[in-house]
């Protein structure tokens, strides 16, 4: 699989935002509450870095697993959602984030990694946001996953 310059461009911002994830949760480990839901829900995102990292480094390979783990990455990181139930937040590199309801005033962006799993988080207003750079980079990705299956058809 032949990449452009911007698939590149994303696995690139894929393997720095996972890598600095993974560093971020190590870093919290001295002083972590290892509480089972609390080990269980840092288990998850660490896995989710080390996901993200390797498929962004298989898509540079031009592997379809990294096209296809990628993927599933930047659809991820779309949405945040803030509630007394759950709070969910996922970005790996870049977040642009486009406030629809409640808190998530507005555009907010976050650069390096941004993680947020928690369930029953306590009162809290309810918020919605979509991350622009993810819909943006998803979109990309399958266009040019598109462009060149019909260069090679053709």
């Amino acid at each position: 699989m032949e990449l452009s310059v911007g698939s590149r461009v994303i696995a690139g911002i894929q393997i720095a935002g996972a890598a600095f994830g993974a560093f971020t949760l190590l870093t919290i480990v001295p002083n972590f509450n290892a509480s089972m839901p609390n080990l269980g829900l840092f288990g998850i995102l660490f896995l989710l870095c080390v996901v993200g990292f390797a498929s962004g480094v298989m898509l540079l390979m031009g592997k379809v697993a990294g096209y296809i783990g990628s993927l599933v990455m930047h659809a991820l990181q779309i949405p945040i959602v803030l509630s007394s139930a759950i709070a969910y937040k996922l970005v790996f590199g870049f977040g642009v984030f486009f406030g629809i309801v409640g808190p998530p005033q507005a555009v907010e962006f976050k650069l390096g990694a941004a993680t947020i799993l928690v369930l029953l988080p306590g009162e809290q207003p309810f918020g919605l946001a979509l991350n622009a750079y993810a819909i943006i980079a998803l979109t990309y990705l399958i266009q040019q996953r598109g462009v060149a299956a019909s260069n090679a058809s053709g």
